[in-house]
């Protein structure tokens, strides 16, 4: 099923890669030398501070079999989303609310609400 026409989820790949190595029961260092990214770029991927580029997707799918396309579509969604809150906050001149009207506001444009950060300026 195509989701094109569902709205797109707050869902960082990072998030996925963090439950993904957690279950494996595979350290952020272990990654880091699977993959040859420095641990400390793994750890702000995991926490989303750091966006999954195509290079890191690909040494992922290398180590852990995951497909890359599924992370770099996480990836879209989640900036995709984080900048429609973006413009949408600055035109309607939204800054500190309560967790009702994000949760309200969040409904209203069509995202689930599973990451308060985009909330922060």
């Amino acid at each position: 099923m195509n989701n094109i026409n569902y709205p797109p989820h707050l869902y960082h790949p990072g998030q996925l890669i963090k439950e993904e190595i957690e279950y494996r029961k595979i350290s952020q260092k272990e990654l880091s030398k699977l993959t040859g990214v420095a641990a400390n770029i793994i750890n702000e991927v995991l926490k989303g501070k750091r966006n999954c580029t195509p290079q890191f997707a690909l040494k992922l799918e290398d180590a852990l079999k995951i497909d890359a396309k599924v992370l770099l579509r996480l990836q879209m969604n989640y900036d995709f989303a984080i900048t429609k809150i973006k413009t949408i906050k600055k035109r309607n001149g939204l800054s500190i609310i309560t967790e009702k009207k994000k949760e309200k506001f969040c409904k209203r444009i069509g995202i689930a609400l599973t990451n308060t950060k985009i909330f922060e300026n």
